[in-house]
């Protein structure tokens, strides 16, 4: 399960394009790509958590303060790596300090009753997952087009809804259920 900020449509627009412009450059099954209706920007991941918890978790939602809609700005294309190879590539935002402190308090609340791991806030959206090898030259390509990209990445979002949801893994990639949802006041 996790806790998600959900996209307002406009802002899908120019994340669409980017993921566009990666297949182009590397074609193929490489990169693993966050379907449209899938991106969002994750506030808390939780794992594996028993259904007997979710009245607690629906109160965790409903308690931290989201009380007015978080504009957002994402101007950020950049890629997670690990031992200097692209991993995720993504889009992201520095976070209003409203949404910090709701993000705060939801961590907060959580904490009472699941065990949740302390990490860096670092909204994002994930656009691809890299799922095999790449080439000299696709990292060069890829390279190359994040660092145009993230110059001209400027969107703003609406965010009015949090939603938890639950991933069920397979084969062809997760399939995400909303269970509950908050809509900002």
């Amino acid at each position: 399960m996790f806790i998600a900020a959900q996209l307002d449509h406009c802002a899908l627009l120019p994340l669409i394009a980017i993921q566009n412009e990666l297949k182009k450059l590397v074609p193929g099954n490489v990169l693993k790509f966050t379907p449209e209706r899938q991106l969002h920007v994750t506030l808390v991941f939780l794992g594996d958590v028993d259904s007997k918890q979710l009245p607690r978790l629906k109160q965790a939602l409903e308690s931290s303060e989201f009380l007015n809609p978080f504009e957002i700005s994402i101007d950020t294309f950049d890629a997670f790596k690990r031992q200097g190879l692209p991993t995720i590539y993504w889009a992201g935002f520095n976070p209003p300090p409203s949404l910090v402190k709701y993000h705060s308090g939801l961590v907060n609340s959580l904490k009472t009753f699941l065990s949740i791991q302390n990490q860096r806030f670092t909204p994002h959206i994930t656009l691809a997952r890299v799922k095999g090898n790449l080439s000299a030259d696709e990292l060069k390509l890829l390279d190359d087009y994040t660092k145009v990209a993230n110059g001209h990445l400027k969107q703003q979002s609406l965010i009015s809804e949090i939603v938890l949801f639950r991933s069920d893994l397979s084969p062809a990639g997760p399939t995400y259920s909303n269970l509950y949802a908050i809509t900002a006041k």
